[in-house]
């Protein structure tokens, strides 16, 4: 029969492991799916027709953060009209005297007012896409982990 003591010298170096190895795991799923979440967002997002035409796909920003016990991985996009493709907006009528002014694939248009403009819900859509996704990272983390334990 092999020395107790030894048996619990060895099960505590892995456990000193672990949070190394949870660690380790966190940053390689959650990565993984941020930078999924990340391509499959700026997929939904709408180009637009106007003068600066995909810029709110571009404005696209990162922030991550890992350490042992936690990991983060934000997605944002501070697009000042953002709101009003995700919500819709009402009808716009240019001030006494004044034109609107917009650009439609190239060709500049002037109106005295335009009509409301539906939501696009992209965001959702997004969401829906990655659900499956998101529900398997949990299953994967554990996995590596244990996996890494077992080492």
């Amino acid at each position: 029969m092999s020395d107790p003591s030894a048996q619990i010298a060895a099960v505590v170096g892995k456990l000193a492991r672990l949070s190394e190895t949870a660690a380790a795991a966190q940053q390689q799923v959650v990565r993984s799916l941020g930078d999924r979440y990340l391509v499959v967002l700026q997929d939904q997002t709408p180009e637009g027709e106007g003068e600066t035409a995909g810029q709110l796909r571009a404005a696209y920003t990162t922030q991550q953060s890992y350490n042992q016990t936690s990991a983060s991985y934000a997605i944002s996009n501070v697009t000042p009209y953002l709101r009003y493709v995700l919500n819709g907006r009402g009808p716009i009528e240019a001030i006494s005297g004044k034109a609107l002014r917009f650009v439609i694939n190239g060709q500049v248009i002037f109106r005295k007012r335009v009509g409301p403009a539906a939501a696009n819900p992209f965001v959702d859509r997004a969401a829906q896409i990655m659900a499956p996704e998101i529900a398997a990272a949990s299953q994967e983390l554990a996995n590596l982990i244990v996996r890494g334990y077992s080492e």
